[in-house]
């Protein structure tokens, strides 16, 4: 069967031929020497994706398609946010609606390796962790431009949910209420 390379913005780089899906890795790092890639590259084949990605030593292949943003990056913001319903000290003005935040972070074939010792033996798997933490992170601050977008200065009743993707997807999920709130002022 044929896998198909792209660059991200789905313009073809070539074809390699495989026999089966389990042979995807070994046949790119063939296909590579001949051919110029590029992080976030892709390659396709009978409905799998796997994304180009940039490791210390080398490129590698990460299963599930990695979408890259199409517009400019906001700037990141820094607002209070609890997961309560209210901020102490501040009364609430307004609400605004709800502020989302999403991350879906790629766990590359190497990680996966990684964690199935650590399942067998015991312990934490660092690198998932790690994944895990960067996908909270992004999602959290995604959360709070989305509130500040709409005029919020703080978020509350804060929620994060975290979920599989496919086989080796993780999902982070950030929610909230985007809200004005102003301190609470007393008299002497």
């Amino acid at each position: 069967m044929k896998a198909f390379a792209f660059k991200p913005s789905n313009k073809p780089i070539g074809k390699f031929e495989i026999s089966s899906l389990d042979e995807i890795h070994s046949v790119f790092e063939t296909f590579k020497k001949g051919h110029a890639l590029s992080e976030n590259d892709y390659i396709e084949c009978k409905g799998s994706t796997w994304t180009v990605i940039k490791d210390q030593d080398d490129f590698k292949l990460a299963e599930g398609r990695i979408y890259m943003p199409t517009q400019e990056p906001v700037a990141e913001v820094n607002l209070p946010i609890v997961t309560t319903n209210s901020i102490p000290y501040t009364t609430i003005v307004s609400t605004l609606g709800l502020a989302c935040g999403e991350a879906i972070m790629g766990a590359n074939f190497l990680r996966d390796i990684a964690a199935s010792v650590t399942d067998i033996v015991g312990g934490r798997s660092g690198s998932y962790e790690a994944k895990l933490r960067e996908g909270r992170l992004v999602a959290v601050q995604e959360m709070m431009n989305d509130a500040h977008k709409n005029g919020a200065n703080s978020v509350i009743g804060v929620k994060i949910d975290y979920e599989t993707v496919g086989n080796s997807m993780l999902m982070v999920v950030c929610t909230g209420t985007a809200a004005i709130v102003e301190p609470i002022v007393t008299q002497k």
